[in-house]
């Protein structure tokens, strides 16, 4: 990279991309929802958007079907990136990095754990590397809904191209999404009890720190909003609704907000959106639910199901720190113009500054709430009865200490990757036009 040229062929450009992350074999059906989505898009809007596959998995499992799909639908332009892409890429950044700037940039390269947080920031790079404004992301598990009365498909990209960016009420709108039908994001249904009993539930979001008051939303919101069959739109404008990150779209937050780049925690991927909702930026919440599954190779051994609620134990501790950043540290009259571009470096200030502040105070005088959590939560677990879990407890009793020092420093990077993301920025702008850049992502276009 000491001589960054132009690619003859030509800057690789986009102003939206359409993003699927995966890091399992994915259902056939699926895939062809999403080439479905993206053909439509590019019909509706007249404009080129290509769609992206993520693998992250040392092989190549689900080329095969991307191709043969990619052949059927030949106005759509695929990417089929997997990790050694992605370390490429990262590879040319790091080369403009600093050396203070590079320590926190080194982990957000792929690594051999399930990492919620990464896959966000993955995309987010892509995104800038293709000088997108515009990202639409669905999870690799989600099928379109459609129309109870004409029967066809309910794409939400086409609420999200209609609102991204726009002005509405006096606020541009930086966030567009749904929800889910079917499964919670969460994978959580051990929980609900026969009768739609959902006490267990409600411990749980007494353990994620989530009030009380807003329990019965999100349980009729899942459960019944979200399931009912569509037949028009609903849509809710400046919302403090909450979109799954596996139905939503982001207009350039993605250049600012960093999500935290520790293996296993679960919810680390809704850091920008909740920084969106707690500081008044404009979201739009649609009722174009995907039909949502959890597929069953995280019940294949008992490692995976104890690092899946090991991942959910270790949200319960991070929100902690975080609910109470967004409550007691942010206003709500941050950006209180229509847009936050004038006022971004100011934020960003302001919020790694507060994010440090709290964090001493949190380490300091939250060890007695901490404590408190991670037992209801071990207490929840032994409440199902389910034997897998109540192991599960016993082990993860074990590893109290280890979770709040995980905790601790997942914070502290936090802070520190916000702090020089716009360096990561610049960096990006600097080489995405130069002639090995261009190269590496032209190396994962699949041919027609």
């Amino acid at each position: 990279m000491n001589n960054i040229k132009p690619h003859e062929g030509g800057k690789t450009m986009y102003n939206r991309i359409y993003c699927v992350p995966t890091h399992r074999k994915m259902d056939i059906k699926n895939l062809e929802d999403y080439f479905q989505e993206v053909e439509f898009a590019n019909e509706y809007n007249k404009e080129e958007m290509p769609f992206i596959i993520f693998e992250d998995n040392p092989e190549e499992i689900n080329k095969e079907d991307v191709v043969n799909l990619n052949r059927k639908y030949k106005s759509v332009k695929t990417y089929y990136v997997t990790r050694t892409t992605i370390n490429k890429l990262y590879d040319c950044l790091s080369e403009k990095m600093s050396l203070k700037n590079l320590e926190e940039f080194m982990k957000v390269y792929p690594g051999k754990n399930v990492n919620y947080g990464n896959t966000f920031n993955k995309i987010f790079l892509i995104g800038m590397f293709l000088h997108a404004e515009f990202i639409h992301r669905r999870d690799s598990d989600v099928l379109m809904d459609t129309n109870e009365i004409t029967g066809k498909k309910v794409f939400p990209i086409e609420v999200e191209m209609e609102y991204l960016a726009k002005e509405v009420e006096g606020k541009t709108q930086y966030i567009v999404g749904g929800g889910y039908k079917g499964k919670y994001n969460l994978d959580i249904d051990c929980l609900i009890k026969e009768n739609e009993d959902y006490t267990l539930l409600r411990k749980l979001f007494d353990c994620m720190s989530i009030p009380k008051e807003h329990h019965d939303d999100i349980i009729n919101d899942e459960m019944l909003g979200n399931n009912e069959p569509f037949i028009s739109d609903k849509i809710d404008v400046n919302s403090g609704s909450y979109p799954d990150c596996g139905n939503i779209a982001y207009y350039k937050i993605f250049e600012w907000f960093p999500c935290p780049s520790a293996d296993f925690v679960l919810g680390s991927d809704y850091f920008p959106l909740e920084i969106a909702i707690h500081s008044a930026l404009g979201v739009v919440y649609h009722n174009r639910a995907v039909i949502h599954k959890h597929t069953k190779e995280r019940y294949s051994e008992y490692s995976k199901i104890l690092n899946y609620w090991k991942g959910l134990l270790l949200l319960v501790d991070s929100q902690i720190y975080y609910r109470n950043l967004y409550v007691n540290y942010m206003s709500k009259s941050i950006f209180n113009q229509c847009s936050c571009d004038a006022n971004i470096s100011d934020f960003l200030d302001n919020l790694t500054e507060s994010m440090t502040k709290f964090n001493q105070t949190f380490i300091q005088d939250y060890k007695e709430i901490r404590t408190e959590k991670l037992t209801q939560f071990l207490s929840l677990l032994n409440e199902t009865e389910d034997e897998n879990l109540m192991n599960v407890s016993k082990d993860l009793e074990k590893a109290e200490d280890e979770i709040y020092n995980f905790t601790e420093e997942l914070i502290k990077n936090h802070i520190k990757l916000i702090d020089s993301w716009k360096l990561v920025k610049k960096g990006i702008f600097d080489i995405r036009d130069s002639y090995d850049v261009q190269n590496i992502i032209e190396s994962s276009l699949i041919k027609k």
